[in-house]
């Protein structure tokens, strides 16, 4: 299925569901049926699939009945998994679909869910968006989650939960206008579920989950959720890593390949976009993972030897043993970047994997590497996303723009055509009227026909000045109509904007 030109839906209400979730079944068949006769070091990929299948899925039961939550019915790691999964933070209605799917589909199809969050990012999401109206309406930026310069997600401080409660009180308090009651009522209603809710917790991503189930308030069921940080020193992970990071050169050649290959593709002109390629500085080559240290997060780079296999290095010059980066012993832990976390998911743990937009596209590049490092066909992926808009009403000033911004291009270019200014203006486009019919004439002096039509537009100009003024006043309030549509509109607002039936209900 080709992801290349998606891009989110367009419309309140709207959904994108590729492949359709009636097609799920024979999907996973076939994933299932992929080969995986590849080698991994020593062992087999096979071998380590399963090993890190019931691995992922012993520690995501573990971990979800320890923040007391449904982990959904099916916990066999033999049979069929699904997963998603995205950054701890806010997430908006169309990525919040995306574990309705999942929970949904998986109770249908009898599949373990899986749903990861990805604390080994920078964090990101210390406030979010909220409109207010104070004159107009617009958007600020609410601080929601604090934090203290630059940290990772699984090294984030959480507040009390009480404080945390006190600072949704306080953005609801900022959305008491009319025009914003129906954002008022449904963060009000979570509010209230949060208040009777089980919150402690001393870790940001357990509380950002613990959040979000509150909201979902157990619609479409319940799935097992895993920080990727929690597989990171299982087995077969560090086989994966040690295979990639002992064959680094190989790697680092395909991997800035396809990106290249993407970017031109796109037509993308940053050499970030989607992701920076591996870079190489005297003999040290940047590999696909990270460390993190102390609260932050690393780059990993790694020195092949004469005798296959790397020597890894810590950005200050230390080397480091992958031993040591898995069991954390000297301070430091290993995390994979975003493209190798895809390939160890959908190759090593998951049956099907459901992205939202951004996921799907740049998972070409992970496709097209799997294909050229292992040698094997990609399990094909899904997509699911939606737009839900926040029930803030807004006038669709479009039209009006138009005809004003028609008006005002008539009295700058052609004023003679805009009529019932006075008997001057009458006689000015007049003559205008003859002076452009003598210019079309052979042998007409060109040079002072023209130098009247200007002096008659300046003139009739001048006369239109007043009606210009009131249009350019009008085109400045429908302008400001247009950016109030564009914010009640948004897509991106935090889910709890929104009551879940709602959201859920796309789905059907």
């Amino acid at each position: 299925m080709n992801y290349k030109n998606l891009a989110p839906p367009a419309g309140d209400g709207a959904t994108l569901i590729m492949p359709p979730f009636s097609e799920y079944g024979k999907i996973i068949e076939n994933n299932r049926a992929l080969t995986r006769d590849v080698r991994i070091g020593d062992d087999s990929l096979q071998s380590l699939a399963v090993e890190a299948r019931r691995l992922a899925v012993d520690a995501a039961l573990f971990y979800t009945r320890g923040l007391g939550l449904d982990p959904g019915d099916n916990i066999d790691p033999a049979g069929p998994i699904i997963a998603s999964g995205h950054q701890p933070i806010a997430l908006h209605p169309g990525l919040m679909l995306k574990q309705f799917a999942l929970a949904r589909e998986a109770r249908r199809m009898n599949a373990v869910p899986l749903f990861f969050s990805v604390d080994s990012d920078e964090f990101k999401g210390d406030t979010v968006p909220a409109p207010v109206m104070d004159g107009c309406l617009r958007r600020i930026d609410h601080p929601l989650f604090p934090q203290e310069g630059k940290v990772i997600f699984e090294k984030a401080k959480v507040e009390p939960p009480e404080k945390t409660i006190q600072r949704l009180e306080d953005l609801r308090q900022s959305l008491s206008h009319p025009r914003l009651s129906k954002l008022h009522m449904a963060l009000g209603l979570f509010i209230d579920r949060l208040k009777i809710a089980d919150l402690e917790n001393p870790n940001f991503t357990a509380r950002q989950i613990l959040l979000r189930s509150a909201w979902r308030n157990r619609i479409e069921g319940g799935f097992m959720e895993l920080t990727v940080s929690r597989i990171c020193g299982h087995k077969p992970f560090l086989k994966f890593a040690e295979d990639i990071i002992g064959r680094i050169g190989e790697f680092k050649t395909i991997y800035n390949g396809e990106l290249a290959r993407y970017r031109k593709e796109h037509k993308l002109r940053y050499a970030v976009n989607p992701f920076p390629d591996l870079a190489e500085h005297s003999g040290l080559i940047e590999t696909p993972f990270w460390i993190v240290k102390d609260e932050s997060r690393e780059k990993l780079f790694a020195r092949e030897t004469d005798k296959g296999g790397a020597v890894l290095f810590t950005q200050d010059g230390g080397q480091q043993p992958l031993s040591d980066l898995a069991s954390g012993s000297a301070g430091i832990w290993i995390r994979p970047r975003a493209i190798v976390l895809s390939i160890y998911l959908r190759l090593f743990v998951c049956d099907l994997f459901i992205h939202g937009v951004g996921g799907a596209k740049y998972d070409t590049v992970t496709d097209r590497i799997i294909k050229a490092f292992y040698g094997i066909e990609p399990p094909s992926l899904a997509c699911v996303t939606g737009t839900a808009w926040a029930g803030i009403d807004a006038d669709d000033p479009g039209e009006e723009i138009e005809t004003v911004e028609a008006q005002l291009r008539k009295i700058e270019h052609h004023p003679e055509t805009s009529g019932g200014h006075g008997e001057l203006f009458g006689k000015l486009t007049a003559e205008k009227k003859e002076m452009v019919e003598m210019i079309r004439k052979p042998g007409s002096d060109r040079k002072n026909i023209g130098i009247r039509i200007s002096k008659l537009n300046k003139e009739m100009s001048a006369i239109l000045a007043p009606a210009k003024k009131r249009l350019l006043a009008k085109r400045k309030s429908l302008k400001r109509k247009q950016e109030e549509r564009q914010v009640a509109q948004a897509r991106d607002y935090p889910y709890f904007y929104y009551k879940p039936e709602n959201i859920a209900s796309l789905l059907d």
